[in-house]
C-alpha cells in the first residue's frame, strides 16, 4: 500500500489579509481553469495540470481532516 505524502496545508489558517488572499484565489483559479482548457486540448499534460490544481488547493479553506 502506498504511503500518503505529508501535506503542506493540513489545516486551514485564516489569511492575514483577506483582500490579498482573495486576489490570489482569483489568480490561481483563473490559472487552473485556463490550464484545464489546455489539458482538454492536449496542450498540457496531466502532471502539469495536477501541479496547478495542488497549488490552487493549497489556499482553499479546507483541511485534510475534512477529506477523511
Amino acid at each position: 500500500m502506498a504511503k500518503r505524502k505529508k501535506k503542506d496545508n493540513l489545516w486551514w489558517k485564516d489569511p492575514e489579509s483577506f483582500d490579498l488572499w482573495h486576489k490570489e484565489l482569483i489568480e490561481r483559479s483563473t490559472t487552473a481553469v485556463e490550464s484545464y482548457e489546455k489539458y482538454l486540448l492536449d496542450e498540457l499534460n496531466y502532471l502539469e495540470l495536477a501541479k496547478i490544481m495542488k497549488d490552487l488547493r493549497s489556499i482553499l479553506p479546507i483541511s485534510e481532516k475534512d477529506n477523511e
